[in-house]
């Protein structure tokens, strides 16, 4: 949990379809094919009467805590780290490899979260300003803080 204004237990993550709307820009997070298939990577996009699909979903690791596999609710491909900062996150057809393991960090005190690499939890996904920006990797300012680029909010589909 990052530090935020209060210490209330974090709330679960959502299990089914979401579309994560990033904090800062208030753009959301879309596949750039507009789909979700094998080797397409995430981007930001900001209107809402498209017909793109935009709803991912989280399932557990198992024998993890707030370890999850994030996927296109579309296609199931899965979310991707591909390096650390300034790299792009991927969809790629699941696999066991923790490279496709995120780590979501609730803010606490809101109703944000961050989304980090598991093999590499010092950068998460991050916002760009815009429509049709990628949304990189970028370095978190500290273990216990994100930018309000790196925070996003999941609502339910």
């Amino acid at each position: 949990m990052l530090s935020g204004t209060a210490h209330a237990a974090p709330p679960a993550v959502p299990t089914g379809p979401v579309v994560i709307t990033n904090h800062a820009h208030t753009n959301y997070l879309i596949p750039d094919d507009t789909v979700g298939n094998n080797g397409t990577y995430l981007q930001v996009y900001y209107r809402a009467d498209h017909p793109f699909s935009r709803a991912f979903q989280f399932e557990a690791v198992t024998g993890e805590d707030r370890v999850f596999h994030w996927k296109s609710a579309r296609t199931g491909t899965c979310a991707e780290a591909t390096g650390d900062a300034g790299t792009y996150v991927y969809m790629r057809n699941c696999t066991t490899k923790k490279a496709q393991w995120w780590r979501l960090s609730y803010i606490s005190g809101t109703d944000r979260w961050v989304l980090s690499p598991y093999l590499e939890e010092g950068v998460a996904v991050t916002g760009t300003y815009g429509d049709d920006n990628v949304a990189p990797l970028r370095e978190l300012p500290s273990r216990e803080t994100a930018t309000a680029s790196q925070q996003w909010h999941f609502t339910p589909q």
